[in-house]
């Protein structure tokens, strides 16, 4: 330890001392009295990478856990705690074993401070929620930092994340803890991952303010970058490179999946000539397999009718539910899901049922039909039910125009029915008449010759030729002209 951080040194460890479990951040959002928050553990490499735990409201209490009622400024703790969260995540971690008999034996806490985590000793451990120590925001003038809580004190709010981590530096607890440039990546199979690491002596900085503590942050050079995959629900941990003299390292999977990347070893001030162990923390990468050829999925989606209208609710409802299932972000090992979608999509174009065509207008033309045809003549009886016979009831609505005009000819038959004359009867009219007239003066007679037609508009008998002949003397036709000049006045 260089004489210029002495000073600094025996206030970090006064600090520490009070602080030891660390810090969090942030209101509580109360709810149903429960939050999520992912945890992790931190002992030179990670025992749990990273877990996300639900904490019930007076968890630690219900265990047995004797806890703070007061924080340091004298205020109710009467909120969930970073002690809750440990004492759910050891519930998570050992299941039914830890009960309340028998919790003691892997979690246990004197005052304020937490003696046992995980079975062994945790007398030099400590805490960050979402990444910094938690510090009640008055800045101390004397000391030049903020005032933290402990564990028990600290409030955490659903979604937080908490790093628990065991100090190497037993001297003077200044660690320093390392950040990746993102706690979060995502990639493709095969795709370079790139890490940028930086850190800062949590016993020196960790209750500074922001701007201090961004002052202070340097490159983690020369550790080792490690990456833990879960194989069969266990942590698989290993180292995969080293950081250079920027804190950058670069790594590839070339599996599809979820890993968790960490920094570990100690950091080396060459110009202090000081060796100083890390604090762990973790940046989850989410590994996606090579994108699925859509091609076939694509044309089958290219092939659905663009007017929907004319096919039946079922078939449509069918094909939207189909072409809701497609997956646009499986990987290539799902090819053959992938392709399957394609399947089922021209599969529901095919069973695509059209509406059958609106027959309300032939039915109205139908119902106007006269229920008694034998009055009417054969030929205009024969019209209509030809009319009728042309009638096709399995035409769709591509054929709404035959089937309305089915309906036209039916209403035209029924508007050209013609009624029979009344059966057995006759009625008879004159046609084709024909008048020829011969005079025979010297023997004073007047010929009169009438041809003509009888015709029987009922039909009921033949068209007959008939014949009038009529032959008048002089006497008479003078007795008819004087009869008409009487009448005349003449």
């Amino acid at each position: 330890m260089s004489v210029r951080k002495s000073s600094a040194a025996i206030i970090s460890v006064i600090l520490a001392a009070a602080m030891l479990l660390g810090c969090i951040s942030t209101a509580f959002a109360a709810g149903d009295g429960s939050i999520s928050v992912g945890i992790s553990f931190y002992d030179g490499g990670f025992v749990i990478p990273k877990e996300t735990v639900e904490v019930k409201d007076g968890i630690a209490e219900e265990y047995g856990y004797t806890v703070s009622e007061k924080d340091h400024n004298g205020k109710d703790v009467d909120y969930i705690t970073v002690f809750d969260a440990v004492v759910a995540l050891h519930k998570a971690y050992y299941g039914d074993k830890f009960t309340a008999e028998t919790c003691k034996n892997y979690l246990n806490n004197s005052g304020s401070m937490i003696t046992k985590m995980f079975g062994k000793s945790a007398t030099s451990s400590g805490f960050t929620v979402n990444d910094v120590m938690p510090t009640d925001g008055i800045y101390n003038e004397t000391y030049h930092s903020y005032t933290g809580y402990s564990a028990d004190a600290a409030r955490i709010a659903d979604g937080d994340k908490v790093v628990l981590f065991l100090y190497k530096d037993r001297s003077f607890y200044g660690d320093y803890y390392t950040q990746f440039d993102a706690s979060e990546k995502t990639v493709t199979v095969g795709e370079k991952i790139n890490f940028t690491v930086t850190g800062y002596s949590i016993a020196w900085y960790g209750f500074a303010d922001k701007a201090t503590i961004e002052r202070n942050t340097i490159p983690m050079s020369n550790l080792d970058l490690n990456m833990i995959q879960y194989v069969d629900g266990k942590p698989v941990d290993k180292k995969v490179g080293t950081l250079n003299w920027r804190g950058m390292a670069s790594y590839t999977v070339n599996e599809p999946g979820v890993y968790y990347f960490y920094a570990s070893g100690s950091y080396i001030d060459e110009e202090e000539e000081e060796e100083t162990p890390v604090i762990g923390n973790i940046c989850t990468v989410t590994v996606k397999d090579l994108p699925a050829d859509y091609t076939k999925v694509d044309k089958a989606i290219a092939s659905v009718p663009a007017d929907l209208s004319v096919y039946t609710d079922e078939s449509v409802a069918a094909l939207n539910a189909v072409l809701k299932e497609v997956d646009r972000d499986l990987g290539r090992q799902d090819q053959a899901k992938v392709d399957a979608y394609a399947d089922a999509v021209n599969a529901a174009v095919a069973a695509l049922e059209v509406k059958k065509a609106d027959y309300s207008k032939v039915d109205a033309a139908i119902a106007a039909v006269p229920a008694d045809l034998s009055v009417y003549t054969d030929e205009s009886v024969a019209a209509l039910n030809e009319a009728l016979a042309n009638v096709d009831r399995n035409l769709t609505v591509l054929d709404q125009d035959t089937v309305d005009a089915y309906a036209e000819a039916i209403n035209a038959a029924v508007a050209a029915l013609e009624t029979k004359a009344p059966e057995g009867k006759s009625f008879y009219i004159v046609k084709n008449f024909k008048i020829s007239l011969k005079v025979n003066a010297d023997e004073g007679k007047m010929v009169l010759d009438i041809d003509f037609v009888r015709h029987d508009i009922c039909g009921n008998a033949p068209d007959k030729a008939e014949n009038i002949n009529l032959t008048l003397t002089v006497t008479w036709l003078s007795c008819v002209l004087r009869f008409l000049q009487s009448v005349i006045g003449g």
